[in-house]
């Protein structure tokens, strides 16, 4: 192991903790390694996290980092999402590269939540985190991570939240390639089901990308046809209109008729 900048006492301290408790230490495990006083072991801690061997995740609540790589966090960055906030959930393109349906794992960590949580910067890594109403934090599913529970969105509640939380024609885009490539295989009873619990603007672009992607759409047209008022797919767009839909959209979308 490399132990380039940490003192004797420090590696041995990481080493031990890492050994008994695993890469998730609190400070009360870190005290009874510890013969010193506890605010000086705060300080310790403090300084081993200046260098770059100890993240604090939250009070009380600290990562190793790998010892052999210093910067490295020694467990899965979708688990690092659930010691922020128990009550969130890993989507947008993140949930889509855990299912295997986008390519690159990105420098930043996107969370649907429950309560409002500041940003997080966590060995090169930012963790965001949208703050949504009750009603619409479901479509996720517990997978066990790095022996952590951790909630991701399924595929299509990762292709929801993107069109009802990061709507722009790049998120439209990803939402219609993934929707054309997944065409075979979704279950559209269930999928439609999911669109219908979010808000309207979201389940009329869903439905004009379903009839781009040649997905039936017939379920969801019946459940708005009587919904009254227009929805753009963003801000800008008004030069042309879908009447199924109740839709405004521009003519960049036209390509995919």
């Amino acid at each position: 192991m490399n132990s380039k900048d940490l003192v004797r006492d420090e590696f041995y301290l990481l080493e031990t903790a890492l050994a008994r408790f695993g890469a998730i230490v609190t400070i009360d495990q870190f005290a009874s390694l510890y013969r010193g006083k506890r605010n000086y072991l705060r300080r310790r801690l403090s300084t081993i996290c200046e260098k770059g061997w100890l993240y604090r995740i939250r009070r009380g609540l600290y990562i190793i980092s790998d010892l052999a790589t210093r910067g490295t966090l020694a467990i899965s960055q979708y688990a690092v999402v659930s010691l922020l906030s128990e009550e969130a959930y890993v989507s947008f393109e993140n949930a889509l590269h855990y299912h295997n349906l986008f390519d690159q794992l990105q420098n930043q960590i996107i969370s649907i939540a429950t309560q409002q949580r500041a940003s997080s910067q966590i060995a090169g890594f930012t963790y965001h985190f949208i703050k949504a109403k009750q009603e619409f934090f479901y479509g996720w599913e517990s997978h066990i991570i790095d022996n952590i529970d951790v909630k991701i969105a399924t595929r299509e509640k990762a292709l929801i939240d993107l069109i009802q939380f990061h709507r722009n024609r790049y998120a439209v885009d990803l939402v219609l390639e993934k929707l054309t490539d997944l065409r075979g295989e979704l279950d559209i009873k269930i999928f439609t089901n999911l669109i219908l619990r979010s808000n309207v603007a979201t389940q009329r672009v869903m439905g004009f990308l379903f009839d781009l992607a040649r997905i039936d759409s017939n379920i969801l047209q019946d459940e708005l046809k009587h919904k009254h008022g227009t929805s753009r797919i963003t801000a800008s767009n008004k030069n042309l209109y879908s009447s199924k839909w109740n839709l405004y959209y521009d003519d960049y979308f036209t390509k995919y008729a």
